[in-house]
């Protein structure tokens, strides 16, 4: 992959994930919340965005041997379900405040195959596209960025083997033993 490709797939995947956190912050705030004082949501929101950047960090920078274990994958696909539910919870709270008029609006006319008479569930529904999209974009962008690296960093391998020079004493003894 040309070099100036490999940067712009990285710098957007930092951009996505710097989008991603801060509005999932926002959201785990309000989610920590429902059970805890708003200080210790807040501390809660900032450890579990700190934690999954770790991760993703380990995942990203991980020897090839280490990046098959499953665990960093594990708690990874663990801590975007818990990004997932702030999200979700957080526009649902906000659609049910505030947008009643858009959400129906949005059902009676773009999503009209699958409106329920139930307005609860139409609620429900548009807060987890909205609340889920943007964590399971950037959990496979992840995906995607590490394999791309991983494919880069093979290829690299590759190229600088097939350019190594032919050691002239092994060819001098070859030579010798011909003769």
């Amino acid at each position: 992959m040309k070099k100036i490709n490999k940067i712009l797939l990285i710098i957007t995947f930092i951009f996505l994930y710097l989008c991603v956190g801060f509005v999932s912050c926002y959201h785990a705030i309000e989610f920590f919340s429902i059970s805890n004082p708003i200080w210790l949501g807040i501390i809660l929101a900032i450890a579990f965005e700190m934690g999954q950047a770790v991760v993703l960090f380990s995942v990203l920078t991980d020897s090839e041997k280490n990046n098959k274990k499953p665990l960093p994958w594990i708690l990874m696909g663990i801590l975007t379900f818990v990004q997932i539910l702030g999200n979700v919870f957080s526009s649902y709270k906000f659609s049910v405040m505030n947008n009643q008029d858009q959400i129906d609006y949005f059902i009676k006319s773009v999503l009209f195959f699958v409106q329920s008479p139930d307005p609860e569930y139409n609620y429900v529904m548009i807060s987890y596209i909205t609340g889920a999209i943007l964590p399971v974009v950037a959990l496979c962008m992840t995906y995607m960025v590490v394999s791309m690296l991983k494919h880069s960093h093979i290829e690299h391998d590759e190229h600088e083997l097939s350019e190594i020079p032919v050691n002239q004493e092994i060819t001098e003894e070859n030579d010798s033993m011909a003769i």
